[in-house]
């Protein structure tokens, strides 16, 4: 059997949290389940392609006001036979916006 190798290049803590992303005229709501300094995983059973680009903004828990990150899908989970796999799409950082 062969090894999980990790890839990260930045530890993730758990971000269970609601986030908007915004594409052009066109946005969703979605829910978080990890965040590192590089980015995101967004739990969808319809992610978006890859190289997908918008915006995304969230609250951080305890402020008042949002965060905005440019940011563009780079990795994309999804296997529906598989109930231990969080379907998804990663969401790389890009710039931050005021």
């Amino acid at each position: 059997m062969a090894q999980f190798v990790e890839r990260r290049k930045e530890y993730r803590l758990p971000f269970e949290d609601k986030i908007v992303f915004t594409e052009g005229k066109r946005s969703f709501t979605a829910y978080a389940s990890n965040i590192s300094r590089g980015g995101l995983f967004v739990t969808s059973v319809d992610p978006l392609p890859i190289e997908t680009k918008g915006y995304i903004a969230f609250f951080i828990p305890g402020q008042t006001t949002s965060l905005c990150f440019k940011a563009k899908v780079v990795h994309i989970v999804f296997d529906r036979q598989r109930c231990e796999v969080e379907n998804g799409m990663g969401f790389m950082f890009s710039e931050m916006t005021e």
